[in-house]
């Protein structure tokens, strides 16, 4: 089931739409907002502790902490008491939802996206009025502007690729796709990928961001390298990351009612990105784990993802400033790279999701190939191409 608000009746709370659910999907809606170890209370709680640490936090600020996270936990208490199920789960997404994010955010899908922002009731912008007629205008002029953008850059790498074909001499020999080649592409495309982030996304104006910039180019670019994704789709992907790494610097910020301390709003929102992308996957992990056949090994830090070389996170742009949590940080970056680039290349198989978190954590797990690579010895390619053979073997 998907759930959506209710838009009549959430203008002062965040509520569920109540359909007719099981029993167990009421327990895992409650359990994804109110679990003590795992829940989204238990996270922002931890937040906030943190954050409190910083000496340019006001009492004010800390006061107001302090008492969602009362109002909070007093709503996952009733729901854990209740003995109806739909009224636990209601509980559970009003604590998270109103007490803690102030209907900014509400969670009761038990799919991705988990969480959305609601429509309020007293929210009189149509379609019809002047102000939704600029909207929908400039909606549809950023709509034409990237569109031409798109066609125009097809264009031109098109053009690109003819030109160094007809500059290719009779003499020359094929290309390769074995270590050589995707090596040399990847110095090129880190840089590209890294000034995507220092010249063009609104990330670059925060601080450290010129240090976590280097950290995800590094890592797309050596896994492209590694399993051979094909450039456009890492290109793609790490547009994605930086989308959704913005998109959650915002909900972290939404979450302070004084002037946020941006010093470490790329290390926090990175960490609500990773709980929010890959919660699903990290579910599936934990049950496939517990099978004795499956036999994944689990890693202390990083896992070596093919055995990757990358500029892991600094701990100086982490709160506590320790070695534990810029581990955790350049852990929680290796999947999030590793299952969007997996992802990006699926296709079909993007239908099934355990399929895809199956392939994720045989990368994430994998050691470095040696010899000749993942894919045995190094196939001719035609100069210009650009399907990669994660593509062709993997998928």
């Amino acid at each position: 089931h998907v759930h959506v608000f209710d838009s009549v009746r959430t203008a002062k709370t965040c509520t569920m739409w109540m359909e007719d659910l099981t029993a167990d999907q009421y327990h895992q809606i409650r359990k994804n907002n109110c679990d003590k170890t795992v829940g989204r209370v238990a996270r922002a709680t931890e937040e906030f502790e943190v954050a409190k640490q910083n000496p340019k936090v006001s009492d004010a600020q800390k006061e107001d902490w302090t008492s969602r996270v009362s109002n909070a936990t007093k709503l996952c208490d009733r729901a854990y008491t209740t003995s109806n199920s739909r009224e636990a789960a209601t509980l559970a997404v009003e604590a998270f939802g109103t007490a803690i994010m102030q209907n900014h955010l509400c969670c009761t899908r038990l799919r991705p996206p988990f969480c959305t922002v609601p429509v309020h009731q007293d929210s009189q912008m149509t379609f019809r009025s002047p102000a939704g007629i600029l909207l929908s205008a400039g909606a549809l002029l950023m709509l034409v502007m990237l569109v031409s953008s798109a066609i125009d850059s097809c264009i031109k790498r098109r053009q690109a690729d003819e030109r160094g074909q007809a500059e290719a001499t009779p003499d020359e020999p094929p290309h390769t796709a074995g270590a050589a080649g995707p090596l040399m592409d990847a110095t090129t495309l880190t840089l590209e990928l890294q000034n995507d982030w220092i010249r063009a996304s609104p990330l670059r104006a925060l601080p450290g961001a010129k240090r976590m910039a280097a950290s995800s180019a590094s890592l797309f670019g050596s896994l492209f390298a590694t399993f051979e994704f094909q450039k456009d789709s890492v290109r793609n992907q790490y547009e994605h990351l930086l989308s959704l790494w913005r998109s959650h610097v915002a909900t972290v910020a939404d979450r302070s009612l004084d002037d946020v301390d941006e010093s470490f709003l790329l290390a926090q929102a990175l960490d609500d990105l990773h709980c929010e992308l890959l919660e699903g996957f990290l579910k599936w992990r934990e049950k496939f784990r517990g099978y004795d056949d499956s036999k994944m090994p689990e890693f202390e830090g990083p896992p070596p993802a093919g055995g990757v070389q990358w500029e892991h996170i600094d701990r100086a742009l982490c709160p506590t400033r320790e070695h534990e949590e810029a581990t955790e940080r350049s852990t929680q970056l290796v999947e999030i790279a590793v299952y969007l680039l997996v992802w990006g290349e699926a296709g079909n198989v993007r239908f099934m999701p355990e399929v895809v978190y199956f392939i994720t954590e045989l990368a994430l797990s994998s050691s470095g190939p040696g010899g000749p690579g993942f894919y045995g010895a190094a196939e001719p390619v035609a100069p210009g191409g650009r399907s990669g053979r994660f593509l062709a073997r993997v998928i």
